[in-house]
């Protein structure tokens, strides 16, 4: 823990700490479109975010790709373009503009993801004569995630609370039932193993 303490101090350790703050946020905008647009507007938008690594790799490292990479990047555009347009007439009735606004907010956070690959490639790109293991860039892109939660989107999340309970009420309440805690143990042991295989992937392939 003290070594990825000192490392985040680092410009390398600070790439990859704002890739754990839109990792938070990006996560914010992921629940507000369910909340807003429900599980099949909300999150098919942010399947696009790969794509949104591709143009950006192009903008920033100017990389190339071949003929049917893009294929394959118009392929996932018109197929969520069509999901949501057929979805669209299917549900005439029931959609109204608080379906648009989860839509865009699943988009803004597959814009996020996409810009925290770049931001974990930049780190990556930057050569130190000090090794970095890969449980020490997790650990620092965690915790900058988790405090971005718990100091920024907590609070936010109370502007759409529409329950008698708060946010950190809710919280606090986790840790008083085993079977809410036992769930919350798999969750962060999902996540850490998560993002072990995203840094790696990354590290390999790069963002795209």
């Amino acid at each position: 823990v003290i070594p990825a303490i000192k490392k985040a101090r680092t410009t390398k350790g600070k790439w990859f700490m704002l890739s754990g703050v839109l990792t938070g946020i990006g996560n914010l905008f992921y629940i507000l479109g369910i909340a807003f647009a429900g599980p099949s507007y909300g999150v098919i938008l942010t399947a696009l975010y790969p794509v949104f690594s591709m143009i950006l790799m192009k903008m920033f490292f100017k990389d190339t790709q071949g003929w049917k990479v893009w294929i394959g990047v118009a392929v996932a555009v018109i197929g969520a373009v069509a999901f949501t347009l057929i979805k669209t007439f299917k549900d005439a009735g029931d959609f109204h503009i608080k379906t648009i606004l989860g839509m865009i907010f699943g988009l803004i956070a597959a814009f996020l993801w996409a810009i925290e690959g770049i931001f974990i490639k930049k780190g990556n790109d930057i050569k130190t004569k000090v090794t970095w293991p890969n449980r020490e860039v997790v650990l620092i892109r965690t915790t900058s995630s988790a405090l971005t939660t718990v100091v920024v989107l907590m609070p936010l999340s109370l502007l759409f609370n529409t329950s008698t309970m708060g946010t950190y009420e809710i919280f606090t309440n986790l840790w008083t039932h085993w079977e809410a805690m036992l769930i919350v143990l798999f969750i962060a042991i999902n996540i850490v193993v998560l993002r072990v295989v995203h840094l790696y992937a990354i590290k390999t392939i790069g963002p795209k």
